[in-house]
């Protein structure tokens, strides 16, 4: 479950923080 919320605010705020680059706030969030 764990993995599933977090991958869901990986990319609402990979949308938010990087629209253009929604794989790069992966990396940048401590997830």
């Amino acid at each position: 479950m764990k993995i599933k919320v977090s991958k869901s605010l990986e990319m609402l705020s990979g949308k938010v923080l990087f629209p253009e680059k929604p794989e790069k706030p992966i990396i940048l969030l401590p997830g």
